[in-house]
């Protein structure tokens, strides 16, 4: 086996400054995305278009609009809120896995994030970021 020299000074220093300038531009890169992405609500609507859930971009619930039309589902109606708020979470979740990866290329953290949805909600939240 060949035997590894040292690094010496000048080499570490330049492996250090491409590291930091790595560093750098993956979180410059970062904050462009959350500049263009950062102010953006997440918004989902029941399949019966009765109840609409809203997310700001930490993810917490804005507003829960409820259909009046929507009353006559009684017993049902909590699972479509909670089912609606679900597919507000995911699409959300999803949008900022995309995020990542715009600023991180190569990191899979979609595909990780889908495999741990529900495949209706996985579903659906696809079909909120078209």
């Amino acid at each position: 086996m060949p035997e590894e020299r040292p690094m010496d000074l000048a080499e570490a220093m330049a492996k250090i400054e491409q590291i930091q300038k790595n560093a750098q531009d993956t979180l410059a890169k970062v904050a462009e995305l959350e500049a263009e992405h950062g102010a953006d609500e997440t918004t989902a609507t029941s399949e019966n278009g009765m109840v609409t859930v809203v997310l700001d971009s930490d993810g917490e619930i804005t507003g829960i609009t409820i259909d009046d039309s929507a009353l006559r589902l009684r017993g049902n109606l909590v699972g479509v809120v909670l089912e609606t708020i679900r597919e507000a979470q995911g699409t959300h979740a999803m949008k900022l896995a995309k995020m990542a990866e715009q600023a991180a290329p190569g990191i899979g953290l979609s595909d990780l994030v889908e495999s741990q949805m529900p495949a209706g909600v996985r579903d659906r939240a696809r079909d909120n970021l078209g």
